[in-house]
């Protein structure tokens, strides 16, 4: 006959808690505590991150790392029976977080493409030349606002205007308008009329 051991029975009894009682539980050292939290909340943080995110590996990352600050703050959460809407705000302010860095990142690395919002394909915005003006330009003519969306516009993956509103918190309708303007902006500067040849 299967002998129900003290382990078994601590599941038993954590699957007969509220959350608020397994959130103190875990508080006041019931490691176990937290496998139940997560069996029942799994889907909570990856579902935000999966609004915010492509990639199956940063929802995961975002997830994991939800639960890591959870562990952390776990004491600090002042409606433990609304831990699912705790869980759900904290990944979804990572998962902007990891865009907005992802962002950044593809403007330094993809200004080349910068190129494909010219209105003629001109072979000087090849130019070695030609792309550090456009660097710069970046640099001195845009705002950190600015700069996100034109990192987001560049994005490889080819996101939509919905998802970039989603990003930069920033209604659709004033993206298009908005994008015009960096562009004009980076156009006009003296070292990309000088070097790349666009006009002001």
């Amino acid at each position: 006959m299967w002998n129900e051991g003290p382990v078994n029975r601590r599941r038993v009894r954590h699957r007969l808690l509220g959350t608020d009682e397994l959130v103190r539980a875990f508080v006041d050292g019931d490691v176990e505590a937290l496998d139940e939290l997560v069996r029942r909340h799994r889907a909570v943080p990856l579902g935000a991150a999966r609004r915010h995110l492509r990639s199956s590996a940063e929802v995961e990352d975002v997830a994991q790392e939800t639960w890591c600050r959870f562990i952390v703050h776990a004491a600090d959460i002042r409606e433990p029976a609304r831990l699912a809407s705790w869980l759900w705000v904290t990944a979804a302010n990572e998962a902007r977080r990891q865009r907005r860095h992802e962002a950044r990142r593809q403007l330094v690395d993809g200004v080349d493409d910068l190129a494909a919002h010219q209105p003629d394909d001109d072979a000087a915005f090849t130019r070695p030349e030609c792309r550090d003006a456009v660097s710069r330009a970046v640099r001195a003519r845009l705002n950190d606002r600015e700069r996100e969306l034109l990192a987001l516009l560049m994005d490889a993956r080819g996101l939509g205007y919905q998802q970039i509103s989603r990003v930069c918190v920033r209604p659709i309708g004033g993206i298009g308008p908005t994008r015009a303007r960096i562009i004009r902006k980076l156009q006009s500067h003296p070292d990309v009329v000088r070097v790349c040849g666009a006009a002001a």
